[in-house]
């Protein structure tokens, strides 16, 4: 949630943004990579059968530019390398993203109401 960051859910409590009986979902997938014994970087991939879908991949500010991000999706695609990939990328994540294989298929603009 501070990574991404999602304010809508700040400060956070705990299974707001994302209930806790999704990790007995099957298809959902968490990824987490530590730095100094800390939560640093984390995803979400939810494999529906036709392709597998990434979500809020983010590295927590206090860690980025440490290469965890790419060390995530990274893991979480070597799980699948035979599946199809598909995500939704910021700007920030459009680099590492391309360099790991993904094409931009298409631009969007995303609005939300509070």
């Amino acid at each position: 949630v501070d990574g991404f960051p999602l304010r809508s859910f700040q400060p956070l409590t705990r299974g707001s943004a994302l209930p806790p009986r999704l990790l007995g979902t099957p298809g959902w997938d968490i990824w987490l990579a530590y730095r100094n014994g800390q939560p640093a970087a984390a995803g979400y991939t939810f494999d529906d059968g036709d392709a597998v879908g990434v979500y809020w991949l983010a590295t927590h500010p206090g860690h980025r530019s440490a290469g965890l991000g790419r060390a995530v999706l990274a893991t979480a695609l070597a799980a699948g390398p035979d599946r199809p990939w598909t995500l939704v990328a910021t700007d920030a994540g459009r680099p590492l993203y391309e360099s790991l294989g993904f094409d931009t298929v298409t631009d969007a603009v995303w609005y939300t109401r509070n």
